[in-house]
């Protein structure tokens, strides 16, 4: 499939990985890898099943909760993390088997018509 700028920016939508703002931060994936994962992809949809269980197993343990005088803070498990993703994955997944089953069940219809003798 041969992705156009508007493909990106929905796939960066859908696996939430935004371009960021901020000066020294990049993206998980630059607009050229996404376009070259677009190529080995039927479908925007396995590509983002991909991206999020990519994205799976990047995450790292972190701290697990911190307070700072009266207020305490907690993070998000790992687990919780990766399970998001893999059910994202998942989610992804699934529509793009519909999208294949769809187009595989999508035929086409000759009718033939007879005209009546009026006259």
């Amino acid at each position: 499939m041969e992705p156009t700028v508007l493909d990106v920016k929905r796939l960066r939508l859908m696996v939430n990985d935004p371009i960021p703002v901020g000066v020294g931060e990049s993206p998980l994936f630059t607009d050229e890898e996404l376009a070259l994962m677009f190529l080995e992809h039927s479908n925007v949809f396995s590509l983002a099943a991909e991206i999020w269980t990519i994205k799976a197993g990047l995450f790292d343990e972190e701290i697990k909760g911190y307070s700072s005088g009266n207020e305490k803070y907690e993070l998000t498990s790992i687990k919780d993390r990766s399970s998001y993703a893999l059910a994202m994955a998942k989610h992804y997944a699934d529509k793009a088997e519909e999208l294949v089953v769809e187009e595989e069940n999508t035929g086409s219809l000759i009718l033939k018509f007879q005209t009546p003798d009026v006259m």
